[in-house]
């Protein structure tokens, strides 16, 4: 089960979320003794997915991250992800990715390991809007189908401040109120286990080690 079957009344990691403002900011160098320009993108996506931690959500901050169409046409060339992308969502033996069609160079043979380490895939749902998917087939023709498969990208996180976040322990007098206000917003929680391999991965992005450090 991907998604839970009932809302936990409470703001959650991973959870699908919409109404929040985000803003990312774009220059051609860093800004330090002369001005350079830039500018700031203000977008008001459809739908976001919160990246704080459970337990460190209030203090009218949390971070998120754009939920996107999964539209890309190396994933559903793929038969094996359009019947289920969230393969790409736990580590697997390197042969078993190959099993999947990925072409996997590695120094471990026995130890399971992720791909695509910056994204995270989302299950269909009927609250999420299906879209069309079209991909070359044999012979100059097209191959067209409807898809339901979203994924966030965890270079694309962004810090959101809302007054609306709060945590029950911040004894705020308003809490109800502001409860009710922030769960407005919530649309899909994650299950247990879907939250656990998105902690695990997200671990694994940020938790990686350059060659340089590990005297490669």
């Amino acid at each position: 089960m991907f998604y839970a079957k009932a809302s936990s009344g409470k703001l959650r990691l991973g959870d699908i979320v919409t109404g929040y403002v985000t803003a990312v900011p774009s220059h051609s160098e860093p800004i330090t003794k002369c001005f350079v320009d830039y500018n700031i993108d203000v977008k008001l996506n459809p739908y976001l997915v919160i990246l704080t931690p459970c337990c460190s959500i209030g203090d009218k901050t949390i971070s998120v991250v754009p939920l996107t169409s999964a539209k890309r046409k190396q994933f559903f060339k793929n038969t094996n992800y359009r019947s289920d992308m969230t393969l790409l969502n736990q580590p697997h033996l390197p042969e078993r990715w190959q099993e999947f069609g990925e072409e996997v160079t590695t120094i471990s043979e026995v130890d399971p390991i992720y791909t695509n380490d910056n994204l995270f895939i989302y299950a269909e749902d009927k609250l999420l809007p299906k879209y069309r998917v079209k991909i070359p087939s044999e012979k100059n023709t097209f191959e067209e189908f409807e898809a339901g498969y979203y994924f966030i990208d965890f270079r694309n996180i962004s810090k959101v401040k809302c007054a609306c976040v709060v945590a029950e322990e911040e004894e705020n007098p308003n809490y109800k109120d502001l409860l009710m206000k922030m769960l407005s917003s919530k649309i899909l929680e994650l299950s247990i286990d879907t939250r656990s391999d998105l902690r695990n991965k997200l671990a694994f992005y940020f938790s990686r080690r350059p060659a340089e450090d590990l005297g490669v």
